[in-house]
């Protein structure tokens, strides 16, 4: 059918409908996953009403019995759907062989403890029959069913909440239900015993050829149990059938653990061990973290733009994610929840992100963007934000606020993150964005300046208290902890909970927790002298360890295949595993299955350790046997041909990769590679990783890989370039000493004339922005001499521009302008007619004879050519030129404006060059125009950049503090700014 819907899901096939909606397969364009798509027929508010409590009810529980949801929405039509898991599988009286027994008991025991969490989790299905029981057959004949979904929430309910008077399907919902009372736990157990009879019998409990006739038999008695018998099902099993049955809720069974238990008794297939039944995903104990997210977000406008949730792997980051998502989506807030986890090519989360934002606001990325995501460059990321914040301002027009949520941030590329800063930095896209990441020693440094901007704040997500963790056992056992348990816990894991949900596993394990009828015993010698891993990651490890031989061996494989891997190409990656293996892997919580049916190792902290500790050898021959597999793109040919020990074939790909543009960040990679195993090619590598930085406005990083290729390569032709862009990189950095001592360095070899001219001409340009003026002319003038010698244009501009630059500040404007008209030749003769600092040259020259409409003019079409060249150095510099000549014309306003640019451009690129120095200004002229709070506001962001990595200006923050606060009236602490701003 292929029908288009909400933006971004592709409808098709029909797999079932019903009286409010249909359900279809459908594909998620933006990330290529297959769902589940429940959408309604009309658009009423309160049938939006009803599809939102049905997802609510479902997000409740993460069970394996019950079908996962994924999101809530409202298409731009106005029609409400929500997405889930695509369970392939059979209803339940027609996928079980009325005579296999294990098969029965094992899918009712299923069922049965996923109504205990369910019913524990407050929620009531509603409609339990054998068309909502969806069984996944085993991978033999013979074998116990895979797995089986409760699906078909439509009728759920949260208990003690009013709802809609739903009746549910003749014949298997209760009696009470039928008379119109409230479904409750008891009723599901009725609709239990129904499905289980018709299984059984196979036939319904109360054949009918009308919904009345089966009512009318429902009125007259309990079920025959002829059909039972006649089919040889065992008494016990009849019996419970019939309690289940019971026309009164107080005769069935008191909940459905004790439906279980019987279960378990009559069959060795119903029993499923303890430490499996604990892998439920649930949030306990973080009470304080939702209500700090949720009052965050409320606010209008959200302050600040970007949450940075940082933990130790284990901590329950990506669990609160999904728990504030699913908050968010009831609350009516469009919402996009991403682990990075899922994307492997360069820029891939910017592009995922980017179709899902368009596809929230109805909009076409394809149409906007285009080839550009195929391709994405640094200048590219310019128009990318222009079309985020035309769509996310129509959303926020239309709804509200886009929220973006980012899980395993740690592994978000350069290039989406050098996107998404752009974005938060930006106060034309109204998105509030909240990331979380694995814990660091040494946090990233964009994200310090983020926060030092008031831009972002980090939360740590600390351990669980003392009553928290009791929640979490309560949660993972269905039972309070006995406190012998509860002091266990506490005692050994401290709060951490993914090692305390692995030491209840180990319990179960180990016998030291038993399910009794009553209740759970605590066997306190089992419990003592178990052992104890050191950690969360330790336990991992262990676990692994744990595995028989054939699931070891394909957590091995998933570990080096290092990303989500396909469920076809397991057996091509480990020709030794079988689907039992897999299972095995996946229920000792080791690995997850992801909504397309990929297998990804899990946490990716374990995927990490691993590697370390396979034996050389097999690791490989594991990297070998993932290069046989097709369809790898070129980024993953490299880590595999490097794994496998073939770096020349590595750095043979790597090479390809980046000329044909999809080695974003590889070069950095194939240098430590070179430099430890073919040496000769390091230097060059070197100088492909410093291009890649250079190309991002990433001098730092830059200029160390220039500097180990010149180390490395001590002679050749391309020391004379490297030299040049180590010194131009070292002018970009604003950093002028070093700048100095690079020429210098550079002098002691014998380079040739234009390459001595452009460095010493850059050198020119450093002195006179450090105030060396006479200086700053005697190199210019040399660099002038060696370029007019080698023919070296671009040389001959910046000298010719520096030179123009002392003789406006000297106000000999004649000889200024000659100056000025030679750098613009030179640079016409470079290739480089619009050369943003050459025009912004004759600007200020324009501006100093009193022209001042063509010194605006000028200073607009230098910062326009910047901007279309992508220089965003030179758009940063023009920016600070410009607010200059505002100040001076009294145009406050425009120079705010300036001082935002150059300070957003600084935090875009995490930069703290000129970023600092442009939010001192801003408070002062904030200050001046009546915005005491934003002055104060940006004064105290400037203290904080300052203290990052830029201490010069921090007499100035305290400076434009003190001004604030005496605006304000508090003399005080004005004059303590003062103070502290002359001590420094």
């Amino acid at each position: 059918m292929n029908e288009r819907f909400a933006g971004r899901f592709l409808l098709l096939r029909r797999l079932g409908a019903g009286g409010m909606g249909e359900v279809y397969l459908a594909r998620d364009t933006t990330t290529g996953l297959e769902c589940a798509l429940k959408r309604l027929h009309l658009r009423e508010d309160d049938l939006a009403d009803t599809v939102r409590h049905e997802f609510e009810a479902l997000t409740r529980v993460r069970h394996p019995a019950v079908v996962a949801v994924y999101e809530f929405g409202i298409s731009a039509e106005g029609t409400p759907f929500y997405t889930m898991e695509y369970v392939p599988g059979l209803p339940s009286d027609h996928a079980l062989a009325q005579d296999d027994r294990p098969s029965l008991f094992s899918l009712a025991a299923r069922v049965a403890h996923g109504l205990e969490v369910l019913h524990a989790a407050n929620v009531v299905h509603g409609d339990l029959k054998p068309a909502n029981l969806v069984v996944l057959p085993g991978d033999r004949p013979g074998a116990l069913p895979r797995a089986v979904r409760i699906v078909d929430f439509g009728l759920a309910r949260l208990i003690g909440r009013a709802g809609q008077g739903h009746v549910g399907t003749p014949g298997y919902a209760a009696p009470e239900v039928v008379a119109g009372e409230a479904p409750t736990p008891a009723s599901d157990l009725y609709g239990l015993g129904a499905t289980l009879y018709t299984i059984l019998a196979r036939r319904p409990p109360f054949p009918g050829e009308t919904r009345d006739q089966v009512l009318q038999r429902q009125q007259a008695g309990g079920p025959s149990t002829s059909a039972l018998e006649a089919g040889g099902v065992p008494g016990p099993l009849i019996q419970l059938v019939l309690r289940l049955m019971a026309r009164s809720p107080g005769e069935r069974p008191r909940d459905a653990r004790e439906v279980r238990r019987a279960l378990e008794t009559m069959h060795p297939a119903a029993r499923r061990p303890l430490a499996e039944r604990i892998e439920i995903e649930s949030i306990a104990g973080r009470d304080a973290e939702l209500a700090r997210f949720e009052a965050w977000w409320s606010r209008k406008p959200a302050r600040p733009r970007l949450m940075i949730l940082t933990g130790v792997s284990g901590a329950g980051k990506s669990a609160l994610l999904s728990e504030l998502a699913t908050r968010m989506t009831l609350a009516g807030r469009p919402v996009i929840h991403v682990s990075c986890a899922a994307f492997e090519d360069p820029h891939a989360t910017a592009v995922a992100l980017a179709r899902r934002i368009a596809a929230e606001a109805g909009a076409d990325a394809d149409e906007t963007l285009g080839s550009i995501q195929d391709r994405l460059t640094e200048r590219d990321l310019d128009v990318w934000v222009d079309a985020v914040a035309q769509w996310s301002g129509a959303l926020a027009r239309s709804r509200s606020e886009l929220v973006v949520m980012i899980d395993d941030a740690e592994r978000l590329d350069h290039g989406s993150r050098a996107w998404i800063r752009r974005l938060v930095s930006s106060s034309t896209v109204p998105i509030v964005w909240l990331w979380a990441r694995r814990r660091s020693d040494r946090p990233p440094e964009d994200e310090a300046i983020l926060i030092a901007a008031g831009l972002a704040e980090r939360v740590e997500l600390e351990p669980l208290s003392r009553a928290g963790l009791a929640r979490l056992a309560a949660t993972r056992l269905g039972d309070s902890p006995a406190p012998a348990l509860e002091e266990f816990l506490w005692s050994r894991c401290a709060g951490h909970p993914g090692l305390a949900v692995d030491l209840l596993r180990r319990a179960a394990t180990g016998g030291a927790i038993v399910e009794e009828d009553a209740a759970m015993r605590i066997d306190a010698g089992a419990l003592a002298a178990m052992g104890v891993p050191a950690d969360y990651e330790a336990s991992l490890l262990a676990r692994c360890d744990a595995l028989d031989r054939d699931a070891r061996a394909l957590t091995e494989a998933l570990a080096v295949w290092g990303a989500p891997l396909p469920i076809e190409n397991v057996g091509r990656l480990v020709p030794s595993s079988s689907v039992a293996a897999l299972e095995r892997v996946l229920e000792s919580g080791l690995a997850s299955r992801l909504p397309n049916g990929d297998v990804e190792l899990w946490p990716p902290l374990l995927a990490d350790r691993l590697v370390e500790q396979i034996d050389p050898s097999r690791r490989r021959e594991l990297h070998r046997a993932a290069l046989e597999i097709a369809g790898l793109g070129r980024t993953q040919r490299f880590v595999h041909l490097r794994g496998a020990g073939d770096p020349r074939a590595a750095l043979a790909e790597a090479r390809r990769a980046i000329e044909e543009g999809e080695g974003s960040g590889l070069a950095e990679a194939a240098a430590g590679i070179a430099e430890r195993e073919v040496p000769e090619e390091a230097a060059e590598w070197h100088e492909r990783a410093a291009r890649h930085y250079l190309d991002r406005r990433l001098f730092v990083p830059a200029a160390q890989h220039l500097r180990r290729a010149l180390e490395l390569e001590p002679e050749g032709a391309s020391r004379s370039e490297r030299w040049v862009m180590l010194c131009r990189a070292a002018q970009r950095t604003g950093q002028p000493d070093r700048v100095f001592q690079i020429v210098e360095d550079a002098s002691r070899e014998d380079l040739p004339a234009g390459a001595r001219a452009r460095m010493i001409a850059d050198e020119s340009m450093a002195r006179l922005s450090a105030g060396q003026r006479p200086q700053a002319r005697e190199r210019a003038m040399e660099a002038l001499r060696l370029a007019e010698g080698a023919r070296e244009a671009e040389a001959e501009g910046v000298a010719a521009q520096v030179l123009g630059y002392l003789e406006l500040e000297a106000n000999r404007l004649d000889i200024a302008e000659d100056w000025a008209k030679r750098a613009t030749e030179a640079f016409e003769q470079a290739g480089r007619p619009d050369y943003a600092r050459a025009v912004s040259l004759r600007a200020a020259l324009a501006w100093a004879q009193g022209r001042t409409d063509e010194a605006a003019d000028l200073s607009e079409k230098a910062i326009e050519s910047a901007r279309k060249a992508g220089d965003r150095h030179a758009f940063e510099d023009l920016h600070i030129h410009l607010s200059a000549i505002q100040i001076e014309l009294g145009r406050w306003d425009q120079a705010i404006r300036s001082f935002e640019t150059i300070a957003r451009i600084g935090i875009e690129d995490a930069r703290l060059t000129n970023a600092a120095s442009a939010r001192a200004g801003l408070s002062v002229l904030q200050g001046l125009t009546g915005r005491i709070s934003s002055a104060r506001r940006s004064a105290l962001e400037t203290i904080r950049l300052a203290r990052i990595g830029k201490p010069r200006v921090e007499p100035a923050a305290f400076r434009a503090l003190a001004q604030s606060e005496r605006i304000r009236g508090r003399l005080l602490r004005a004059e303590r700014a003062i103070e502290k701003s002359l001590s420094l």
